[in-house]
């Protein structure tokens, strides 16, 4: 907590995790973080991780960035049309005023990133959602309603985010849409 330990993160925050190298004892109960960026370094790396995101690099080197993101919009947008036919299903990543003809015309275009709850009409709570996909084995996540950049929709329940990539297919996205149907219709009926 802030009396057990010294040092300004008002430039930089505060890192998740620090070890010797962004931080150094003041004190035996107390430490300092590092002024500058470092403080944000490990000294121990996830070589997984590293091998991971550069086989996910020679990936997208060979399909090609641009056809990759057609690929995943082109995902969200049949997972956004599906979750519109769902019965209490709100998408919540775009207000509904958004036109996507206007925003290709300025040279902007809507991301995979798809986000949605069901709080606010059937009382079904995000992170119960989240609990009943993942026993599904679909990976999804809660985005807290204070990750909103208007005052206004902090007041909105949690959301429900999903985002398709390029290594996704089709059946995939109908297999999500299924699974969010039913456990949407179970947890309303349970009263979640």
């Amino acid at each position: 907590d802030e009396a057990t330990r010294s040092g300004s993160t008002s430039l930089f925050g505060e890192p998740p995790l620090i070890d010797h190298s962004g931080a150094v004892w003041s004190t035996p109960d107390s430490y300092t973080l590092l002024p500058d960026a470092k403080r944000f370094e490990m000294w121990e790396a996830d070589e997984a991780a590293r091998h991971g995101l550069e086989a996910a690099a020679v990936v997208c080197r060979a399909t090609g960035p641009a056809r990759n993101f057609a690929h995943a919009t082109r995902l969200a947008a049949r997972l956004r049309s599906g979750l519109a036919a769902i019965p209490g299903c709100v998408i919540r990543d775009a207000p509904p005023s958004f036109d996507e003809e206007v925003a290709r015309s300025l040279g902007a275009a809507r991301c995979a990133i798809v986000t949605f709850e069901a709080e606010s009409t059937l009382g079904v709570r995000s992170a119960d959602l989240h609990s009943a996909l993942e026993a599904r084995g679909i990976s999804v996540s809660v985005s807290p309603s204070t990750h909103h950049f208007e005052p206004a929709a902090r007041a909105r329940p949690s959301v429900v985010r999903i985002s398709p990539s390029y290594i996704n297919a089709e059946s995939e996205i109908d297999t999500a849409l299924a699974a969010i149907a039913e456990e949407l219709a179970r947890l309303a009926e349970k009263g979640a």
